[in-house]
């Protein structure tokens, strides 16, 4: 199990971005920030669950995780391409993470600015309480694959791919400034229970036109999307290369980190039904009968109120909370001697176009169906995605309607002398930054199959 851990955050972040920056510097000092996903203590009533919005707040640490997981922007210069003649410009660095923590490889650009606040780089802590399995190991080698002797660059540079230990994956290559072997510790590898496979991503540099003389490319990595219910796949922001400028479909280095997103269940309510107490009309809206949330990382969400700089700093984490509560179809009182034969009519609430509109907001498609339910990709430049697990969604089988709100008739027979009435279970979804604002205005969703009746007297 992974753990993103909730800490100290950016106070600053002021990185230049320039052309003629030295090739040798390195970038500006920027504070790490970190994250937290942890399981819930439940609260005393739904006015205390709504009324708090930062779930954070009320949270532990789940001892039982293996890997704690931060973000760093902070990186040191190991190689750039300048003054080779080559057609593309790369650069090459290496994430310096905090005490503790380790890069699962190294950091490539496709020009030679200096990275910015939202170059971001995963980093990891191992946790572990098995010293038999731990989370994180060494490679136990590092072979050669590339060195630019012959390329005419100001800086001498090579390419390193990690050797894992057995049980264990390697996330991405090591770059280092000279010929020479870099450390085994540079980086660390993850057990394999813990990686996902990624895929292909985009040309950072490759050797064209340089003068050396073997070949070399560099890539991105991307992570799936797609990830099974209640997890999220993030790649580290990692790259790898290969001895050839042909980009390879298939590659040892090709994963991503598992990363859970639990189902926090903050409030649940003794009466789980609604009651009808007299002949009246009952509320057109039950009381909440429960409260939901997640805790979603940053890289998963769309806030246009803020940059990807200022999410990183001020809002980490978002909360991703599911309310439940009957809404009344409608109601009957036979006040007669005999059985009335009624029909209620029961009409689904959300159309398509309001879950796109709250998507584009949001980040978070609310297409469901299936094991997907809802499904998150990441916006910004680390590559990432998410599903929130069907406890979240209330069920596997939502389907939101395209463009027409669909109508059901329900015949009934009313007994003289009662009342009768029935409800439909309604979920509404909406997502809150860390200071309990939220992005966008939610969305309700008709949960199917949920119509419940009730008749006074009993």
């Amino acid at each position: 199990m992974v753990v993103l851990f909730c800490g100290a955050f950016v106070s600053s972040c002021v990185a230049r971005s320039s052309e003629d920056a030295d090739p040798t510097e390195e970038a500006d000092n920027v504070e790490v920030a970190s994250l937290a996903l942890f399981p819930t203590a439940r609260v005393r009533s739904v006015t205390e669950a709504l009324a708090e919005p930062r779930a954070a707040d009320l949270l532990e640490q789940d001892a039982a995780s293996d890997l704690e997981i931060k973000f760093t922007n902070r990186f040191e210069l190991t190689w750039n391409d300048r003054s080779s003649g080559g057609r593309y410009n790369g650069a090459y660095y290496r994430p310096l993470p905090p005490d503790g923590f380790y890069a699962l490889g190294h950091y490539g650009r496709k020009n030679y600015n200096m990275p910015t606040d939202t170059d971001l780089v995963l980093v990891v802590k191992d946790t572990s309480r098995d010293p038999s399995r731990p989370a994180l190991r060494p490679p136990v080698d590092l072979k050669p694959v590339w060195n630019d002797r012959g390329s005419g660059a100001s800086m001498d540079g090579s390419f390193w791919r990690p050797v894992p230990p057995q049980g264990y994956v390697a996330m991405g290559l090591v770059s280092t400034r000279g010929h020479g072997k870099p450390r085994v510790d540079e980086i660390r590898c993850v057990r394999a229970d813990l990686a996902a496979p990624g895929l292909p991503g985009d040309l950072i540099w490759n050797n064209r036109e340089t003068g050396t003389r073997h070949e070399f490319g560099s890539w991105t990595i991307k992570a799936q999307s797609g990830a099974p219910s209640g997890e999220a796949w993030i790649q580290p922001g990692t790259f790898y290369g290969v001895a050839s400028r042909s980009q390879p479909e298939h590659d040892e280095l090709l994963w991503a980190l598992r990363v859970p997103i639990p189902t926090l269940a903050k409030y649940q309510s003794p009466d789980v039904f609604p009651r009808l107490h007299s002949f009246a009309r009952p509320s057109p809206h039950e009381e909440v009968i429960a409260v939901y949330e997640a805790q979603v990382p940053f890289v998963l969400v769309h806030d246009a109120q803020y940059t990807d700089a200022q999410r990183f700093v001020l809002s980490p984490l978002y909360t991703l909370r599911r309310s439940d509560r009957y809404v009344l179809i409608n109601w009957a009182y036979n006040q007669g001697t005999r059985d009335q034969a009624v029909s209620f009519t029961h009409s689904a609430s959300e159309e398509k176009w309001d879950a796109d509109a709250w998507s584009a907001k949001v980040g978070i498609s609310a297409t469901m169906g299936g094991e997907a339910a809802w499904e998150a990709i990441s916006p910004i430049k680390l590559s990432a995605s998410a599903t929130m697990g069907m406890d979240f969604t209330y069920t596997k089988t939502i389907t939101l309607r395209t463009g027409k709100v669909d109508t059901w008739t329900i015949p009934l027979s009313v007994p003289a002398g009662k009342a009768i009435a029935a409800w439909y279970l309604q979920s509404t979804y909406r997502l809150f930054r860390q200071d309990g604002t939220e992005v966008g205005t939610g969305l309700g969703v008709t949960v199917p199959d949920s119509v419940v009746f009730d008749e006074f007297p009993r």
